[in-house]
């Protein structure tokens, strides 16, 4: 159950995944669009503008090859707008590729994920 619309109920707005969970959750009985969620979230307290409810639900869609990478150790907004920013410039093909190539053990790849797809 949600807190009383003044109390603030926690920080959905600090993790983009937890956010796109969130809106999907209360969609359709405590908001129906982006823009009135990030209007009642304000008034919870939240940081949740209409933009990063919109990158959060992007990100969200991302292939289970990338969100892994994030499992542990979480994921910021920042990371969040740079994943989006790669997928927009490289492509998502690229990105699932990358994050193949990710050693799990904590190594990178020999590529850098911000080296272009030459």
């Amino acid at each position: 159950m949600l807190a009383e619309e003044s109390q603030p109920v926690g920080h959905f707005g600090e993790d983009p995944l937890a956010l796109a969970t969130f809106y999907r959750l209360m969609l359709g009985t405590r908001w129906n669009t982006i823009s009135e969620a990030a209007n009642k979230m304000a008034k919870l307290g939240l940081n949740a503008s209409a933009n990063r409810i919109q990158q959060a639900l992007a990100l969200s869609e991302f292939p289970r090859e990338v969100l892994d990478l994030f499992k542990g150790v979480g994921m910021v907004n920042r990371t969040a707008r740079e994943l989006i920013r790669m997928r927009n410039e490289q492509g998502m093909e690229q990105i699932v590729a990358r994050a193949i190539a990710i050693d799990r053990a904590g190594k990178s790849s020999r590529k850098s994920w911000r080296s272009s797809a030459a």
